[in-house]
């Protein structure tokens, strides 16, 4: 996954997680925020740790291509910036689905 900007400089791979149970989560759903965490914790050294994830919304969503995109604010021990994260499937048949965040 490619993070764009320099809070999130380099390359990150994509979360993938199994077993939504028939349908994307929702962009607030304890695995969405299970993910952003896993993600933004990679990146202790640059951004700190997470705490929270607020003000989350969905500003998008497309059933047929089966992605939502997603609005809030991350804090960490360093930061507080908003952010955009899609979740799309990876695989639908699996239940296997990726969150990438945009910036």
């Amino acid at each position: 996954m490619k993070i764009r900007n320099g809070i999130f400089a380099g390359v990150l791979p994509a979360m993938l997680l199994t077993g939504c149970m028939g349908g994307l989560p929702s962009c607030g759903s304890s695995e969405a925020e299970g993910l952003v965490k896993e993600i933004v914790n990679q990146r202790l050294v640059t951004i700190g740790q997470f705490v929270s994830l607020d003000d989350v919304e969905e500003t998008a969503a497309n059933n047929e291509a089966g992605i939502r995109v997603c609005s809030a604010t991350l804090t960490t021990t360093r930061i507080s910036k908003d952010i955009t994260y899609s979740i799309r499937w990876q695989n639908k048949e699996n239940d296997e689905y990726i969150l990438e965040i945009n910036n």
